[in-house]
């Protein structure tokens, strides 16, 4: 068995070929490179069991030899594709478990039935070249695949480099791939060649991806919450990439781009908890970055909203209104148009520069301030945890007083205070073993809910002007009426829920 560490570099066939001749490359290889032909086939059962439980088996030839391996999913602490593989030499191209060097994977298998079930799936054939390398003290495999997968009679290409750890620091893939970008276009790929071929295979697109858990304990310090928190964002915010740029504009999930969008606000929101740990260099770049992103991706989310939360359900009540159909027409060829930009903003290199830097800042510490700043990084974290919640739901209070005053602009501040104290609560629910956790995000959920209508009333008025030009006044005012009925409903329910909040306990004292 050994330990596989890689970063996947998406690029261009012309890309692929300057890289292999770059000088940067040329200077760090310290033996040949060497090329060859792989083909692989990919086994599971009918019920994709291996894939289910995170597995792919695969039988290699290269020439006149066969080799088996089963790529078994390690921790991805380092944000890396990161796989434990066992190898075993074949005499035929048909898998054999008993080759397997791990007996309880054995036993799993024999114990499921899935010896006798396994059947072959899908198949890659690509050339491989690859160029041995020394970056500072660590050795690195760069791998220059170009190739297909198929399926039946489905096929896909393969065009892509693997920086695979041989030696040395994890750190030194990042560096290398940010010294690269310098001078390829490339994204980082976040699928394997399995996944995509799995993907292929069930003829599905990619999913969107909810949130996990955070995995922040009690035993942690600042900098293990503060590293586990970014990279469970970030796990989210990537897990959506594929969903984004898939297919066709028209045909673009709206629930993938909302949580891509949920993820990096999730991350805003955790780089604001933790400014006063943060160094003053890595804070800025990561407050400006993500700004840039969530900026370049709400086009996209608003006018999925403004369809279909908005104008469907208005066409629905008023059928036939050639008004309202015109404006739905026209918001929807926004909406294609914005769905554009924001994959646009996720092929960029600005994107990609903006994962590299914050993956080297997670994996080298470099964000922290060191004891400078308000808690120190080796601090327990529950004293920092106690003070974060303490001062997220001030601010929410101080507004919600004197919420019968405030202007709809306001109230959708409000709104916005408490999506970060849900964030902030849901970063650190592990550390509290309490009800009153659970209370506090039903309710400030419920806050959310209701004065939903005002923020898509504050967004939809940018909305309303872009569509002034092509829209009717009778459709505008449809739509305005609509959503003033909308907000005093919503309102209704704010207060009681607003009554709910106020009996909340303050569990972090």
């Amino acid at each position: 068995m050994k330990v596989e560490l890689e970063l996947k570099l998406a690029l261009s066939a012309r890309e692929l070929k300057r890289l292999r001749r770059d000088p940067l490359i040329r200077s760090l290889a310290y033996k040949r490179a060497s090329s060859k032909r792989l083909h692989s086939v990919y086994f599971d059962t009918p019920a994709l069991d291996l894939r289910r439980h995170g597995m792919a088996l695969r039988v290699r030839t290269i020439g006149s030899k066969h080799i088996q391996t089963l790529k078994v999913p390690g921790s991805g602490a380092s944000g890396l594709q990161d796989n434990r593989e066992y190898e075993a030499d074949l005499a035929t191209e048909l898998p054999d478990v008993s080759k397997i060097d791990d007996g309880q994977l054995r036993s799993l298998f024999e114990e499921q039935g899935w010896v006798d079930a396994l059947k072959p799936l899908f198949i890659t054939a690509f050339n491989r070249t690859t160029v041995p390398l020394k970056f500072e003290e660590s050795e690195v495999e760069l791998a220059l695949d170009q190739g297909e997968i198929f399926a039946g009679a489905r096929c896909r290409p393969i065009c892509e480099a693997e920086l695979e750890l041989v030696s040395g620091s994890s750190l030194r893939l990042y560096e290398l791939a940010s010294a690269l970008h310098k001078r390829f276009a490339f994204r980082l790929e976040t699928r394997s060649k399995a996944a995509r071929g799995y993907a292929l295979h069930q003829n599905l697109p990619p999913k969107p991806v909810k949130a996990r858990p955070t995995a922040i304990a009690q035993e942690m310090t600042v900098a293990e919450g503060f590293a586990a928190a970014a990279r469970n964002c970030l796990q989210q915010m990537r897990a959506n990439e594929a969903v984004v740029l898939a297919g066709e504009n028209e045909a673009l999930d709206p629930e993938g781009i909302h949580q891509l969008r949920v993820g990096v606000r999730r991350l805003r929101a955790l780089v604001t908890v933790f400014k006063g740990v943060m160094a003053e260099h890595p804070f800025e770049i990561l407050r400006s970055e993500l700004s840039w992103l969530q900026t370049a991706l709400g086009p996209a989310r608003e006018w999925d909203v403004f369809v279909e939360e908005t104008l469907e359900p208005l066409c629905q009540r008023l059928p036939g209104d050639p008004d309202l159909a015109a404006m739905t027409e026209a918001a929807g060829q926004r909406r294609i148009e914005a769905n554009r930009a924001a994959q646009q903003a996720l092929a960029s290199t600005r994107y990609t520069a903006l994962i590299l830097t914050l993956e080297r800042f997670l994996n080298s510490g470099a964000w922290a301030a060191g004891h400078g700043g308000e808690a120190s990084p080796d601090d327990r974290i529950g004293k920092f945890t106690a003070s974060a919640l303490q001062r997220r739901a001030a601010k929410l209070h101080k507004l919600t007083r004197k919420w019968k005053t405030l202007p709809e602009a306001e109230l959708h501040a409000v709104r916005i205070l408490g999506k970060k104290l849900r964030y902030t609560i849901e970063f650190f629910q592990g550390i509290y073993e309490s009800d009153d956790v659970r209370t506090h995000l039903e309710v400030i959920k419920r806050i959310q809910d209701c004065l939903g209508s005002l923020n898509d009333a504050v967004t939809n008025t940018a909305l309303l002007e872009d569509l002034e030009d092509t829209a009717s006044q009778q459709a505008l005012a449809s739509v305005k009426g609509w959503q003033a009925a909308c907000i005093e409903r919503d309102l209704a329910d704010f207060r009681e829920d607003l009554k709910a909040y106020e009996k909340c306990k303050a569990y972090w004292t």
